[in-house]
């Protein structure tokens, strides 16, 4: 008789919440563009085999995002700009386009289509500074307009791509696109999105996938529970302070569970945590919610058994596990077969379509040959991404995953079957275990997240805003009012993010990105709006950058003291001649749609620190938006800020100091500004009890309607320091 097993595959389908509550942008465009390549076709392609069983892990704080894209609750700051009319776009919006757009794996996503490669030959293929500056004066409209749709159209899966006539009429025009084109792009990204949560239902109703789902904003749990986990597998490891909240693993646990039960109907019953990453008061945690499965990696099972003194045969993954905790809580788990997983996820990417599947499909089998007989039906666990590596594949992957579901829905020897299906029908008990490694699927450990000195400070910097979130949240115990508790849900909500696996995944030096400068602003922007929600000053450490190595530098130095006449002019051509400045033209990124900033510059007399800010248009700012305000934050040598209402000649100025985590508005500042073309400000030293010699360290800041739409500098403070002695020689930089 034949041997037979099972076969589990499982896509785990996650994105960072990259919205910013306070301006529904998000700053990255990958939940939408992931949507239309990657999240429907998987789902879409078992339409044509009927036959085959997979499981998706979905997490819901992408399940979120699409929902409120679909909604048109959110935008983000890439669809912004592919929105623009190419023919009245700045030069910073050329250069943002310019920049940005080619953000594709190039010899699948632009090679292919020779307009787009044209257009990425002219602007300068390795996108550097001096690159975008020339293709700037050089791109006529035209050639944006086309980029702006090569852009969208190429993120297009498979499907859509072959089956849709719309979007198979612009490939096959490929040039001179029109305004009407590039809004058949944007209406069918919409249309695919609001495809997919439907779809994964439709098919979940019918028994041909299961759902599965993640802590709501992808923590990772362990290191929620307890920071201090991460010594057990890493030796040595340089840990913060002790992080420990199982209450925000629960909550982030019983978030999701509710949420998903909102949207599929009904309760999941498995979990990926996030990362595969496990520990014993993690899987506790989960046990407690009434889920039946969880899931992790090969090498934490090897560890789990090496600690048991126990060897690891090659069958020990081909089975279930029982995970018997506390309290007899006991939870199912599975071990995913890493080699196989790894080559689906890194290596069949460069092998020919065929005999890609064909190795698959040996491989599988030649573990079936080799199983010994077991009381439940032997098992072979595919867990891995299910949307990053298909870029890298031919065809966005569908000619692979075709062929391999082609296989597996008429194999007599190979069965796939979702995970509930099997455990229903494998009832026989299963191998114990009582304590497990802790790690995660990534070295069997948690060094990406925990221990780097960057690491390390975005842990005590959540550990500090919680304790002042929960210092808050005590004193309003007694009489809190209904706006007072939306307030704090939301500030909650905000913290919930922040504990996100994803923020700590780009700092320390395992991981890099053309955004890390983005990331860092946005973990610590989810953490300043707590602060803001509830209407208290925050710490001056959620201003500063955590990411060393992308730090903004400043265009130019403060060289020697200065004494501009506070008019709004550039009175006399050397005033501003030894200040300080940022250009922010010369920082383009992608966390802000547009910015009203153009360049500033900063310096100092005996008697007084001066801000001078050069403005894009401002003129015609304040005649659209009526409530627009400059905020300088002093974050040392204390900590207050001045508001300056742009409207008029911007002459009228409130400063307030920070007292006992309230700003209070002073009555007796001295502080002065003008606007004409340029608005100047002198703020006196005492006023804002500074000292010769002192370090002295500001941001700038705009709101609308009391909400920050830019910051700057990005990725940095202004930081100089007031020197003892005024001397007008020394201090001159030649």
């Amino acid at each position: 008789m034949a041997r037979m097993a099972n076969v589990i595959i499982l896509w785990h389908m996650h994105q960072p919440y990259y919205v910013n509550p306070v301006s529904d942008v998000a700053i990255l465009p990958w939940v939408r563009l992931h949507a239309i390549k990657d999240y429907y076709d998987m789902v879409k392609i078992l339409d044509f085999f009927p036959n085959m069983r997979v499981n998706f892990n979905l997490v819901p704080s992408l399940l979120v995002q699409i929902k409120q894209y679909v909604n048109k609750e959110i935008t983000d700051t890439f669809l912004e700009y592919t929105k623009r009319d190419s023919h009245v776009l700045s030069e910073r919006d050329k250069t943002f386009i310019l920049k940005n757009f080619f953000l594709s794996k190039w010899d699948r996503l632009i090679k292919p289509y020779p307009r787009y490669q044209e257009l990425y030959n002219k602007r300068g293929t390795m996108g550097s500074y001096e690159e975008i500056k020339e293709a700037v004066i050089h791109f006529s409209n035209q050639e944006i307009m086309d980029l702006q749709v090569w852009f969208n159209l190429s993120w297009f899966g498979a499907y859509y791509k072959q089956h849709d006539e719309g979007i198979k009429s612009l490939i096959a025009k490929g040039r001179d696109f029109t305004a009407k084109d590039k809004a058949l792009v944007i209406e069918k990204q919409y249309e695919i999105m609001s495809l997919i949560i439907d779809k994964y239902k439709e098919l979940q109703d019918r028994n041909q996938i299961e759902c599965s789902t993640t802590p709501f904003y992808h923590p990772i749990l362990p290191l929620i529970c307890n920071t201090d986990v991460a010594s057990e597998s890493s030796s040595g490891i340089h840990l913060p302070e002790q992080f420990q909240h199982t209450e925000d693993a629960r909550g982030q646990l019983i978030m999701a569970i509710k949420y998903f039960e909102e949207v599929f109907g009904k309760k999941p019953a498995g979990i990926w945590p996030a990362e595969g990453a496990v520990s014993d008061e993690a899987i506790q945690v989960i046990a407690e919610t009434g889920i039946s499965w969880i899931a992790s990696d090969q090498d934490i099972l090897r560890m789990t058994l090496q600690k048991q003194n126990k060897k690891m045969e090659l069958s020990s993954i081909n089975q279930f596990y029982t995970y018997e905790g506390k309290n007899n809580k006991c939870i199912d788990i599975v071990f995913r077969d890493k080699h196989i997983s790894d080559k689906i996820g890194f290596d069949y990417k460069d092998w020919e379509t065929d005999s890609a599947v064909d190795n698959l499909l040996a491989t599988m089998e030649s573990i079936v040959d080799n199983l010994e007989e077991t009381p439940n039906m032997p098992l072979i666990p595919i867990i891995l991404d299910g949307e990053n590596a298909w870029e890298y594949y031919p065809n966005n992957g569908w000619d692979f995953l075709y062929k391999v579901y082609e296989r597996l829905s008429s194999h007599r020897n190979i069965i796939p079957i979702t995970i509930s299906q099997y455990l229903k029908q494998n009832t026989q008990s299963k191998k114990r275990i009582t304590s497990i490694y802790p790690g995660s699927w990534i070295n069997n450990n948690f060094n990406i997240w925990i221990g780097h000195e960057e690491d390390n400070s975005a842990w005590d910097l959540l550990r500090k805003v919680r304790a002042d979130l929960v210092q808050w949240q005590t004193m309003k115990e007694i009489g809190i009012t209904i706006s007072e508790e939306k307030r704090l849900d939301l500030a909650w909500k905000e913290l919930y993010i922040a504990e996100g696996s994803d923020w700590n995944w780009w700092y320390g030096n395992d991981h890099s990105s053309k955004n890390d400068k983005e990331f860092d602003e946005l973990y610590r922007q989810h953490l300043l709006n707590i602060y803001e929600i509830l209407g208290i000053v925050a710490p001056n450490e959620v201003f500063v950058p955590i990411k060393k190595v992308s730090q903004t530098k400043p265009a130019k130095e403060i060289s020697s003291i200065i004494s501009p006449d506070i008019d709004g002019r550039v009175t006399d051509f050397y005033e501003w001649q030894g200040a300080g400045c940022y250009d922010t033209q010369k920082i383009t990124d992608a966390y802000l749609e547009k910015n009203l900033i153009n360049k500033f510059f900063y310096g100092y007399d005996e008697s007084n620190i001066y801000l001078r800010v050069d403005f894009n248009n401002l003129l015609e700012y304040m005649s659209e938006d009526k409530d627009l305000s400059l905020i300088v934050y002093f974050l040392a040598p204390s900590q207050g800020k001045v508001r300056i209402p742009l409207a008029g000649n911007c002459s009228e100025t409130f400063f307030y100091w920070n007292k006992g985590k309230k700003y209070e508005l002073s009555e007796s500042s001295s502080i002065i500004s003008m606007f004409q073309r340029i608005l100047e400000l002198k703020v006196p030293i005492a006023d804002i009890g500074a000292e010769k010699g002192s370090s002295f360290k500001f941001i700038l800041a705009v709101e609308k309607q009391s909400k920050e739409i830019e910051r700057w500098p990005i990725g940095n403070v202004v930081d100089f320091e007031i020197p003892k002695e005024m001397d007008l020689i020394s201090n001159w930089i030649v």
